[in-house]
């Protein structure tokens, strides 16, 4: 039995959005390290999935939301200095639209 998530994120800062597909199965393999295979992916796994999105995909876009795709959320931001602040470590598109690092709302 799969088990299958839609999920969407939007942001607190600006009119944009993500969708990601979620699935998740027992590992029946007699030889298996792990009791569960699941992933994720911007692409829809079922019919069901591909239909919400559609919906979701045309409500938001009427409402001048833009859709990322996953790889446009791990793209690197170079901030080596901002505003006096050392960032120390990597911080990637999704962490500064989706996970209010700063605590900016």
């Amino acid at each position: 039995n799969v088990q299958y998530v839609t999920k969407l994120y939007m942001s607190k800062i600006c009119n944009i959005y993500y969708i990601q597909h979620e699935f998740n199965i027992n590992n029946l393999d007699p030889n298996r390290t792990e009791l569960k295979l699941n992933g994720f992916d911007n692409q829809t796994y079922t019919i069901e999935q591909y239909n919400l999105e559609s919906k979701v995909v045309d409500i938001l876009s009427k409402n001048n939301l833009k859709q990322l795709q996953f790889m446009d959320l791990k793209q690197i931001i170079n901030l080596n200095k901002t505003e006096g602040l050392l960032i120390e470590k990597q911080i990637t598109l999704e962490d500064l639209l989706f996970k209010n690092i700063y605590n900016i709302v």
